[in-house]
């Protein structure tokens, strides 16, 4: 509760305050630069062909629909930084959505919006995240 009480505005604190801008756009490298969601999707194509009928089983199925369900988890958490990238440019109206996901981040709070699409966790944000690339990997 203290953190959430916390200011959240550049003008509102002294220096060496995390503003909630510096936090999203920190989240946002380790997202393109550390972990490069966007370059590691799955391949399901792929691993689908190496598979033959007699191969294929209840674990296999398993494994494609995990690799089926982090390539939608990348694809919306790229696409929503991406929206919170260009409205904090002025190119897109900053929605309600946008700022629920940018005081997440602030808090280190997975998303709502990336949760539905998500493996059930209770980690922080920065954990989840770490979370994903060694599931990648």
């Amino acid at each position: 509760m203290l953190v959430e009480l916390q200011p959240k505005n550049a003008g509102s604190g002294g220096e060496g305050v995390d503003t909630i801008d510096s936090k999203v756009a920190e989240f946002m490298s380790r997202v393109n630069d550390e972990a490069n969601l966007d370059q590691n999707k799955i391949n399901v194509e792929d691993i689908r062909g190496k598979l033959t009928d007699e191969t294929m089983g209840p674990y296999q199925n398993v494994f494609i629909q995990e690799c089926e369900k982090i390539n939608k988890l990348i694809e919306a958490i790229v696409k929503s930084l991406y929206e919170v990238d260009l409205a904090n440019k002025g190119e897109l109206t900053m929605s309600e959505q946008m700022e629920t996901l940018m005081e997440s981040i602030f808090l280190n709070k997975v998303p709502a919006s990336w949760v539905r699409f998500s493996f059930m966790s209770t980690r922080s944000l920065n954990s989840w995240l770490d979370n994903i690339k060694a599931r990648l990997e």
